[in-house]
């Protein structure tokens, strides 16, 4: 199936997903509305779930088309590249909001000190390694050669994440 095909197919979904809730909520707050603005007003939050997963899948081919050339993680498919990367974006979301502090606060409780900064990175590290790991070996269609590539992975995403950190302290610093 093509990317048009299966952009149509999923905002042809996530549409008629929307019907039943849109016109409930037109009942409660505005009987004004005609239906002509209402299918416009669905059609144009549809497209926003529609384009961020068609951005998933590209990403997911995009991802298989770069780690085509190494030897550290194989894919048997383009479908198993983008369940690799949902999950992936899943499974550490997750793990930011819930795992990692969890274990934070384990390591806090254990030490009966508060952990510093880096050791908290440290831990955001390891549990990230752990979880990509974990769902590098759950998935059929995924072979990774070791720890070390989910080692090298999490810290590919940590580097990201510090960026990010340093850019908005610089935009938060700079006076307005």
């Amino acid at each position: 199936m093509d990317i048009i095909r299966l952009s149509i197919a999923i905002f042809v979904v996530v549409y008629l997903f929307m019907i039943p809730i849109f016109f409930r909520l037109q009942d409660k707050e505005d009987e004004r509305m005609s239906v002509a603005m209402s299918l416009f007003v669905m059609a144009a939050l549809a497209l926003i779930p529609t384009a961020v997963l068609v951005g998933i899948i590209m990403i997911g081919y995009l991802f298989m088309d770069i780690v085509s050339i190494t030897p550290f993680i194989h894919f048997a498919s383009h479908w198993d590249t983008v369940v690799y990367v949902i999950t992936l974006l899943i499974i550490l979301s997750a793990g930011e909001l819930v795992i990692i502090p969890i274990a934070k606060s384990l390591l806090t409780l254990v030490l009966r000190h508060p952990i510093s900064k880096w050791s908290g990175y440290l831990v955001t590290i390891v549990m990230n390694t752990l979880l990509i790991f974990i769902i590098s070996e759950l998935l059929p269609g995924v072979t990774i050669q070791g720890i070390e590539v989910a080692l090298c992975m999490a810290l590919v995403y940590q580097c990201i994440e510090w960026i990010v950190e340093i850019r908005t302290a610089k935009q938060s610093a700079k006076p307005k």
